[in-house]
């Protein structure tokens, strides 16, 4: 290899590192898509996202059904936020006569969600890394007709 070819080899990759922030903010994008996402499925299977159930309604039908609607999961730079809203908040907490049924998760990340939220970020650094060998060989060749 050339010192001109290693030398552009060497700014791709300098770039990549630069780059690699917004990486970060496209992985907490992946996470707050698997937590919204794995909320929804928790309230459809009528346990808490630790995996926890929650206590039957006095009629005996699903309770919470309309709670996804009420979670705002967004990533906000490099971090990921959730927000439950409405009658869901009495019930996440339990307040009065109203059972405790955890809607968001409570201590930590749980196993399952926490391999949901590794395999996001492992799927954007993957994509990331395809972009800077790509970018890289981009620079390699550019430099070698030169």
């Amino acid at each position: 290899m050339s010192d001109a070819a290693a030398m552009a080899t060497l700014d791709a990759w300098i770039q990549s590192l630069r780059t690699v922030g917004e990486s970060l903010d496209e992985a907490a994008q992946s996470v707050a898509e698997v937590l919204q996402s794995e909320a929804a499925v928790a309230v459809r299977e009528q346990r808490s996202m630790d995996g926890y159930p929650w206590p039957p309604t006095k009629a005996g039908t699903p309770a919470l059904v309309n709670a996804p609607a009420h979670i705002d999961t967004k990533a906000r730079g490099r971090i990921v936020q959730m927000i439950l809203t409405g009658h869901d908040v009495f019930h996440h907490f339990g307040a009065g006569r109203v059972p405790r049924r955890p809607i968001l998760p409570i201590a930590g990340v749980p196993a399952k969600l926490g391999n949901a939220i590794r395999l996001g970020i492992v799927d954007v650094g993957v994509a990331h890394l395809m972009r800077t060998r790509a970018k890289a060989r981009k620079a390699a060749r550019r430099s070698r007709s030169r």
